[in-house]
């Protein structure tokens, strides 16, 4: 199985409530390598998904250029291929499908980014105020994330925000 379908196939199944650890498991795949090997690709969890890393302009910018290309009929002229150009207009009708979708996503609200370095877990224990415990437990279970990932996210950001 290629990256790409690796990807639309986790996505598919952490959709359907599935964690990553039991969908890795079923890849035969570690947990935290399967973490690593997303990482590596360029893939970040955003909202529950994984989606390719880029910077939101640069994005802008290379989908016009795209247009561009596309209008001035470039990959026609390049490969000489019906198929081949019937088969990448498709693809970049999709891209800018996704991309609009994206773009709407974020608009209307803000994307939980995990991005947490690839290192080993420790176990630590508290105590925490009765309802903001059951509402971050809904929470969890209503977005599809693990408490330990949004606990890591927290404590990282308060730390980054509260720094001297």
């Amino acid at each position: 199985m290629e990256i790409g379908e690796k990807i639309g196939y986790i996505n598919e199944e952490l959709n359907q409530g599935r964690s990553l650890k039991a969908i890795a498991g079923e890849l035969g795949i570690g947990y935290s390598t399967i973490k690593e090997k997303l990482s590596k690709a360029g893939f970040k969890r955003v909202d529950g998904i994984y989606v390719i890393q880029s910077n939101s302009e640069e994005v802008e910018d290379e989908s016009i250029e795209v247009k561009q290309l596309l209008e001035q009929n470039y990959f026609a002229k390049t490969f000489n291929n019906p198929e081949l150009n019937e088969l990448l207009k498709n693809v970049f009708s999709r891209l800018d499908i996704i991309e609009e979708r994206l773009l709407q996503r974020n608009a209307t609200n803000d994307s939980i980014v995990i991005d947490l370095p690839d290192d080993s877990e420790k176990q630590m224990s508290g105590r925490v105020n009765a309802t903001i415990y059951s509402e971050f437990q809904e929470f969890c279970k209503d977005h599809k994330y693990l408490a330990k990932d949004l606990l890591s996210m927290a404590l990282k950001e308060y730390m980054r925000n509260h720094r001297e």
